[in-house]
């Protein structure tokens, strides 16, 4: 991972726009490593090892994208999480 792509390299731009190419990049890594692990993608010489390691990093990227997003936007995510998913756990 070089570029502008690494996450060092995101927090350190005063006011990116954080929805942007890597951001995009992310997601379709996460979905095409995805679709690897699960058999439905050519996986060449990979091992099952490999492939679950690559999910994993691309899972990772994707969720730093979405804290960042959150940061910017001053935004309590884990309260959010709470109110839209997690409504059933809820008292009220």
């Amino acid at each position: 991972m070089g570029g502008f792509f690494h996450p060092c390299n995101l927090a350190a731009v005063p006011g990116v726009v954080l929805m942007n190419a890597p951001a995009t990049r992310s997601s379709a890594s996460l979905t095409q490593a995805h679709l690897r692990l699960t058999a439905r993608s050519r996986v060449e010489t990979a091992t099952p090892e490999s492939l679950a390691a690559d999910f994993r990093a691309e899972l990772a990227d994707v969720l730093a994208h979405v804290l960042l997003v959150a940061r910017h936007h001053d935004m309590n995510l884990e309260a959010e999480v709470e109110r839209k998913w997690l409504c059933w756990t809820s008292s009220e």
